[in-house]
């Protein structure tokens, strides 16, 4: 959420960057427009290279689940691409230095109940009947 004046981006007019120019005031709006011209570039890039819905080969293992125990298990670490978009495991200590994106990054993986973006309310086991779904 946020205050914007405008947004000005329509893929049919085939932008590929937007110019600062001297002596103009800075709007919202420009900054806008290169951010969502760069976001569909990257989107259609990663598709139109590796597909929709892909693991890359530099990280091989990524999201891979490993059980742990009884309603346990581990998330590895890597990247993958659902429709175009990237998800991250960056994983947990000890870190290392990655060559390729320049960054220090985990070297254990996730255990579900440990990621960053635990859903709560925890979804119903599954199987459970539609009466004791939540919402319903």
């Amino acid at each position: 959420m946020g205050d914007y004046t405008r947004w000005t981006f329509d893929p049919d007019r085939d932008y590929k960057s937007v110019f600062k120019q001297q002596g103009r005031v800075d709007l919202d709006a420009d900054w806008n427009e290169f951010v969502e011209i760069t976001d569909r570039r990257w989107r259609s890039e990663t598709v139109d290279l590796g597909g929709q819905d892909f693991v890359p080969a530099s990280t091989p293992d990524a999201f891979f689940i490993t059980p742990t125990g009884a309603n346990g298990f581990n998330i590895a670490i890597g990247r993958m691409y659902v429709d175009g978009l990237v998800a991250e495991c960056h994983g947990l200590p000890q870190e290392q230095f990655d060559p390729i994106l320049g960054e220090m990054t985990g070297t254990n993986p996730v255990p579900y109940n440990n990621q960053p973006y635990y859903p709560s309310p925890l979804p119903p086991p599954i199987g459970a009947p539609e009466k004791n779904r939540p919402g319903r």
